[in-house]
């Protein structure tokens, strides 16, 4: 059963690279079905941004499954939540209106929450498990007040009216509307210091789990920073770049290579429209301490020379 279920993830998967890199050579598609859920219905739709982020969650999955066919018993006791946790993945860059968003958002949250307490004997888990569910569901309160808000403005739940609408809108009304959502993606996103549920979480949860938090899950809320700034409310003034400028981390904590965790994020800013990507780590800080102690071997630094 668990090789059967985790082959059903990596054709997923393999479903979603496909999908994704026919969406950003421009491909489109919208997938309407208004009986299935209340408010709108569900709606996905198929668009150059959400097909890139489709395919990196995609191309990581993949990977992820297979190695998870031969992990330890222990790590593969929730193959299906394992499961739900991808498929939600894959759908929230294709959410088309604000109900369908919240749901698979949702369900994204709530299966890496139960994927993170996998070992519910350890202390360490639990408490993880704890400050990651209180952190992904503040950022939910805070995306679906900003939701409600445009979605009260426009008089209408879907994207696509937002965008037509975003110009019309006052200023204070889309500046407050992009705190609330940026607030929600930054904390999923890692942006410091809402990021603190970042190195408990991930060395919680079974390795292929954590390879996706940290290589796919957390690049969903750049996705949404992305989404909200250049897609729903069009565009904004440069202060807007503040939120949308996550800063890498790393775990301190010994690991094997098999289970480390840490990520950089891609951090994006909106006012410029540019991207890069943050890397900080004690190598470079040590690199910059060791050419001030050439310039000045007198002074103290923070790395020794070995």
């Amino acid at each position: 059963m668990d090789g059967l279920v985790y082959s059903l993830a990596a054709l997923v998967g393999i479903d979603a690279t496909a999908l994704g890199g026919y969406g950003m050579v421009g491909g489109a598609g919208t997938v309407r079905l208004p009986w299935l859920v209340p408010l709108g219905g569900l709606e996905l739709t198929l668009d150059p941004l959400g097909g890139f982020f489709l395919m990196l969650i995609g191309s990581a999955a993949v990977p992820a499954s297979i190695y998870a066919m031969g992990a330890a018993p222990g790590e593969r006791r929730d193959r299906f939540t394992y499961l739900a946790f991808v498929l939600s993945m894959c759908l929230v860059p294709l959410a088309a209106n604000m109900m369908t968003f919240a749901i698979t958002w949702e369900l994204m949250s709530i299966a890496s929450y139960f994927l993170v307490l996998h070992n519910r004997e350890s202390k360490s888990s639990v408490y993880a498990g704890w400050v990651y569910a209180v952190m992904t569901h503040a950022g939910l309160a805070c995306l679906l007040a900003g939701m409600l808000l445009l979605d009260a403005w426009t008089g209408s739940p879907r994207f696509e009216d937002w965008r037509a609408a975003a110009p019309a809108l006052t200023g204070a009304a889309r500046n407050g509307a992009f705190v609330l959502l940026a607030l929600g993606f930054a904390g999923k996103a890692g942006v410091v210091p809402l990021h603190v549920w970042l190195p408990l979480a991930h060395p919680a949860a079974p390795s292929h789990v954590s390879a996706l938090m940290s290589g796919v899950m957390v690049k969903l809320g750049v996705y949404g920073l992305l989404r909200i700034g250049l897609d729903w409310l069009g565009g904004g003034p440069p202060w807007w770049g503040v939120f949308s400028r996550p800063r890498a981390w790393s775990t301190r904590r010994r690991r094997s290579p098999a289970r480390s965790s840490g990520s950089s994020i891609s951090s994006t800013g909106h006012g410029s429209g540019s991207t890069s990507t943050c890397i900080p780590s004690r190598a470079s800080s040590c690199g910059a301490s060791l050419t001030r102690a050439q310039r000045a071997p007198s002074s103290t630094t923070g790395c020794t020379p070995r």
